[in-house]
């Protein structure tokens, strides 16, 4: 009776902790949820956030532009693109995560959408216990799943619930969990009742694993390098029969992704941001193929230059931002250190700890799960801090390194994984306290660390929660003002306020050197355009006089819209 009671007790406690911080990771979706038009932070979460609503409701990830072909394709938000024939707009980014968000809207209803992330992010805490738990001790393993629910690169970006990085993150260790589980069963257990679960987990777990990829496609590579390794390393105690059923299912959502890019973009190795990059390479290997099987010797050179160009695309692939030691280096000491010092440093320390202990236990057991942890993250780790690391990405006017920055997204995968070696280090501290000492101890310093994680979320920077929350009423303000001065159909142009705008008016982006005019001027004789932006009336005279007049167009004062933000309509001279 006193085993149930505690039971219940901790079951409550389980659930509690989960239900607060799926509100905590709800704070920003439900702060985009007090208009009837969603507005939401950035052009990529509009653009997943629109694709998915679409899908919802019309079965299609594209949709129509009367001006598309006018404007040689300029009529559209970031984030978005003409698609190859030119006659529709498409996403972008993967298609992953408009295809699972929108199948979600049609079972639960489309206010559904921003709160997938946020769902899922709480139940991979769940996961991420059962995969610590056969690795390390049980107090690392609780304390690790603390310290991933409450990881302020977590926490933060699973309130950007459109952003793929989390749900990727998600589904990936849901997948790993799950596939441990069922790819693992001993041959005992093959003879009884536990062989059909072991095969659904297998399944589940090639699904979820397959769902991640479909949301980002580009992580395959090291992905599928970490299956690999541990599948050599663990050949003998995995049952084989049912790696089969674990990769079928972990293609069918892959497949899904290639149907949907071949009905958006054309072609099922096409995507949004790579199209203009894979058509010539695709076509190269077309060719390459047809000389290799006419067996016509006389375009051997046209075999080798095919081989050399999709040689140059598959690099590309690889290493898309080029390979910069010094930059990367420079990068992840700023953000997989600095940022969020009180997590990093004892991570370090924890990393040499675990690797102590691993290797005790190698020698006792010719086998530790600890060493193998480490070693793979030690590999994650060496190929996302060069890949990212090796470009400048900045998302704030200040250039900081900010928990915004998407650096902090593109590099989760390491944040959660080093959790364990924080909670290590937490373990090495309280080693010699038992009992009721040891859990206030450990109480204590987890707050105190959770404390500064707070911080950092919510109101420390620029891009912290309540910041954006606060801007996002500010984008629904001047959203409402410019709407009621500007007529249905009408096109917004701005340097990068596409998204307060879209999709109430159609929008386009304004180029530093001002190229659009001359795809503008055409349109604004059949439909009203507008500037919207930082000029005052002087200001725009310039503009005026300097790049619209030689198109015999003005800019027109409209209305102030803020302090600083003006909008200018576009009118003959």
């Amino acid at each position: 009776m006193k085993r149930l009671f505690f039971s219940t007790i901790i079951c409550i406690g389980i659930v509690s902790i989960l239900t607060i911080f799926f509100f905590l990771y709800s704070l920003l979706p439900l702060a985009s949820q007090h208009t009837e038009t969603t507005r939401l932070n950035s052009p990529d979460e509009t653009a997943n956030y629109f694709f998915s609503a679409t899908f919802a409701k019309e079965g299609v990830l594209s949709y129509k532009e009367p001006f598309l072909e006018e404007s040689k394709g300029y009529i559209h938000p970031r984030s978005m693109t003409a698609s190859p024939r030119g006659d529709t707009i498409v996403p972008v980014a993967f298609l992953g995560m408009p295809l699972i968000h929108g199948v979600i809207a049609k079972l639960f209803g489309m206010r559904s959408i921003l709160f997938v992330t946020p769902f899922v992010g709480v139940l991979a805490s769940l996961f991420f216990y059962l995969l610590l738990i056969r690795i390390f001790p049980r107090f690392v393993a609780c304390t690790a799943t603390l310290l991933f629910l409450a990881h302020p690169a977590y926490w933060y970006n699973a309130n950007r619930a459109m952003l793929p990085n989390t749900l990727f993150v998600d589904f990936l260790i849901i997948g790993a969990a799950l596939t441990i589980i069922g790819l693992s069963q001993s041959k005992i257990q093959e003879k009884n009742s536990m062989r059909i679960r072991s095969i659904l987990f297998s399944l589940l777990g090639g699904l979820c694993t397959g769902l991640a990829l479909m949301i980002r496609l580009s992580e395959a590579i090291w992905v599928v390098g970490v299956y690999l390794f541990l599948g050599i390393i663990l050949m003998r105690r995995i049952a084989w029969r049912r790696t089969v059923v674990w990769a079928v299912a972990g293609a069918v959502p892959i497949g899904v992704l290639l149907y949907w890019n071949l009905r958006t973009y054309g072609h099922p190795l096409f995507f949004g941001y790579q199209t203009g990059d894979i058509l010539p390479a695709v076509q190269a290997f077309d060719n390459a193929i047809d000389v290799v099987r006419t067996f016509d010797g006389r375009r051997l050179n046209e075999l080798s230059e095919n081989i050399q160009s999709v040689g140059n695309f598959i690099f590309r692939y690889l290493m898309p931002f080029g390979f910069h030691p010094q930059l990367f280096l420079a990068n992840g000491k700023e953000y997989l250190i600095k940022l969020f010092w009180w997590l990093s440093i004892p991570s370090v320390i924890g990393f040499l700890y675990s690797l102590r202990s691993g290797w005790k236990e190698l020698i006792t057991k010719h086998f530790s799960p600890q060493i193998l942890y480490s070693i793979v993250v030690v590999g994650i780790m060496s190929w996302l801090v060069p890949y990212y690391g090796s470009w400048e990405f900045y998302d704030n006017i200040t250039r900081e390194a900010t928990i915004g920055n998407s650096y902090v997204r593109y590099w989760l995968m390491i944040y959660c994984l080093s959790t364990p070696f924080v909670a290590m280090t937490l373990h090495r501290f309280l080693r010699y306290a038992h009992g009721v000492v040891r859990s206030i101890g450990c109480a204590l310093i987890v707050g105190v660390l959770m404390w500064f994680s707070f911080q950092s979320v919510l109101w420390q920077s620029e891009e912290s929660i309540f910041t954006v929350a606060k801007n996002m009423g500010v984008y629904e303000h001047i959203a409402q003002n410019v709407i009621a001065l500007t007529p249905q159909g009408s096109v917004i142009v701005s340097p990068r306020s596409d998204k307060i705008f879209f999709p109430n008016r159609k929008v386009a982006q304004q180029m530093d050197d001002f190229r659009e005019i001359s795809l503008l001027a055409p349109l604004a004789a059949k439909t009203s355009v507008y500037y919207y932006g930082f000029w005052d009336q002087k200001t725009a005279a310039f503009v005026t006089k300097k790049y619209f007049s030689p198109y015999r167009l003005k800019l027109e004062f409209v209305s102030d819209i803020t302090e600083k933000e003006f909008l200018y309509k576009v009118v003959p001279l």
